[in-house]
């Protein structure tokens, strides 16, 4: 997870949802939702991707 990221893309859509009416619509924005966009995520260097994390 790349944290910055993260919480850019956090602070730019929470405004915008209307999680008073429906509250499961958060879940999507956890650290851990399968849903988050690409660019949230840290890329790996060259070493972590030859061992395998």
């Amino acid at each position: 997870m790349d944290p910055y990221e993260y919480l850019v893309h956090i602070y730019r859509n929470l405004p915008n949802l209307d999680f008073y009416n429906k509250p499961d619509l958060l879940e999507s924005f956890m650290p851990w939702a399968d849903m988050l966009p690409e660019f949230c995520y840290a890329k790996k260097t060259n070493k972590e991707a030859e061992e395998g994390k």
